[in-house]
């Protein structure tokens, strides 16, 4: 009974993940930043730039299938010497992450500027108001006036930087992670994670979707050195304490980065049905060592509960917090995103349970409005908003880059740069274009990897399971909110990519030559 419930368990699994990823590689494949020439949907146009990247790749692709002695050639330097191309490879996205910071680093508006205007303005209505009603991003801001006071700088390029080096030790978590599960896909994991972090100038917002992202690789890799690191305890030990901290960190700063940590106790659950042959010595071993775990998440939780309850920095009213159910009531709401006259009416409200009512009634309006086979429809059309965009929704939140023009005329090195990213940009459609591609590669490595029910491999697919399923009930309705579960993905990306290189080896290459 209990193999037949561990079976059935992981198999439901694969099977729900399978059919979101399919949805969500469909989405991906359709997406309009695909879409070469004029743009009828961004009102933009690629240029050049996206003309000699297909040129290139299709010239590499029939140089490959057509000379033999240049396709040994390229397999020598990114096979053969793989170690060294990858490193030299990420060390170069290293280089121009730097160089794009330095000249692109302008101040950002919306919830970015709020909490950055917050490190040297506290006591306005406006700063005060903010906070009480998001006390969700008091934990951010409270991190970075730490940093402000131990450094003395509070500028834009200045937190950039740091925001550079959150999302690259993110990275690097990842690649440990990556190395002790299996050492074999560790350079297919360095040139996924260079290739993503070429794509990824959220390097330049300071906020909750690039700050949290180490925390959820932290305790990623926490749990790869307790459950599978062939180290001493004491090691394992210091990583329980790492894992507690890193949840109790990612919590605060977003509190759906938790999700894969809750897969990794369902599947914990799940894997405890398996038939074991673990001797009685080591089985007490795990019982301490997650019994660890548990005490310092536990004094995590509370050390940073308190550290954010107890602060004096600004002065907050919690009655006037935003409840849970109004970001449920916005992802009801048009593309399922934002939602500004639900938030002006959380601000007019006066009591909690005034607008714990009112998020209850369009709740149930928009549900009654749409109808059965219309939330449906809606889902699917969320989804897609939730998971297509390989930008991550770059540039979707609209003229968030404040104090500059959005409309870049090129004549140097740091006009061409910002022409990339900013909103009427000359070639912006053309890092959107380069950007999807990635992320099609991506989803494809893992649409066409193993699909064996190795434990690790199925935490990750339930978290990212969990973590479409919430973006469907809540806020969502832009690929942004799926940077926080970048970790997951990528890991499970690099863990699937040597057998995927191989069904397409198989699907193209070989059957091509039999053509």
């Amino acid at each position: 009974m209990k193999n037949f419930i561990f079976y059935l368990t992981n198999f439901t699994i694969k099977l729900l993940f399978y059919f979101l990823l399919i949805l969500t590689f469909y989405f991906a494949l359709t997406s309009v930043n695909l879409i070469v020439g004029d743009n009828k949907y961004f009102g933009m146009s690629t240029t050049i730039v996206t003309t000699i990247f297909i040129l290139v790749a299709l010239f590499i692709a029939v140089i490959i299938l057509s000379f033999k002695k240049i396709g040994i050639f390229l397999k020598y330097i990114f096979w053969d010497k793989r170690l060294v191309t990858s490193l030299i490879m990420i060390i170069l996205v290293l280089v121009l992450q730097l160089l794009f910071v330095y000249y692109v680093h302008p101040a950002i508006g919306f919830d970015v500027g709020a909490i950055h205007n917050a490190l040297s303005e506290t006591q306005s209505a406006e700063t005060k108001a903010y906070y009480s009603m998001y006390p969700n991003n008091m934990y951010i801001l409270l991190l970075q006036h730490l940093i402000v006071t131990h450094f003395h700088n509070q500028t834009w390029l200045f937190f950039d930087m740091i925001t550079i080096l959150l999302v690259d030790l993110s990275a690097l978590c990842n690649l440990i992670s990556v190395y002790l599960l299996n050492k074999r896909y560790i350079v297919g994991a360095i040139y996924i994670h260079s290739l993503w972090l070429l794509t990824f100038p959220m390097i330049i917002i300071p906020y909750t979707d690039t700050w949290v992202i180490p925390f959820v690789s932290g305790y990623l890799l926490c749990f790869c050195i307790i459950e599978f690191g062939k180290c001493k305890n004491i090691y394992k030990y210091f990583a329980t304490a790492l894992f507690g901290i890193s949840l109790a960190s990612a919590y605060y700063m977003k509190p759906s980065s938790v999700i894969p940590a809750i897969a990794i106790v369902i599947i914990q659950i799940i894997f405890i049905l398996k038939p074991s042959n673990m001797i009685l010595k080591n089985k007490i071993q795990k019982i301490l060592l997650y019994f660890s775990l548990i005490l310092f998440t536990l004094l995590s939780f509370g050390a940073v509960r308190n550290f954010v309850q107890k602060q004096k920095y600004i002065e907050v009213d919690p009655n006037r917090s935003v409840p849970v159910l109004h970001f449920m009531n916005m992802g009801l709401s048009g593309d399922g995103g934002y939602n500004p006259k639900d938030a002006l009416m959380m601000g007019k409200l006066r009591t909690k349970q005034e607008r714990i009512e009112y998020s209850k009634e369009k709740i149930k309006e928009r549900l009654r409005d749409k109808g059965f086979f219309g939330y449906i429809k809606f889902l699917l059309k969320k989804d897609s908003n939730d998971t297509s965009d390989g930008s991550f929704s770059w540039q979707k939140e609209g003229h968030f880059v404040a104090k500059e023009k959005q409309t870049v005329k090129v004549t140097d090195l740091t006009s061409t740069i910002k022409s990339f990213v900013y909103l009427y940009g000359e070639h912006i459609s053309d890092f959107r274009f380069i950007a999807q591609i990635v992320w099609v590669v991506i989803l494809a490595l893992i649409l066409l990897g193993d699909t064996e029910n190795i434990k690790f491999k199925q935490i990750l697919r339930l978290g990212i399971i969990g973590g479409i399923i919430y973006l469907l009930l809540f806020e969502g309705g832009r690929s942004r909110y799926m940077i926080q579960f970048l970790p997951v993905i990528l890991i499970l990306s690099s863990l699937s990519s040597i057998k995927a290189l191989k069904n397409i080896k198989n699907i193209f290459i070989e059957n091509s030559i039999k053509i």
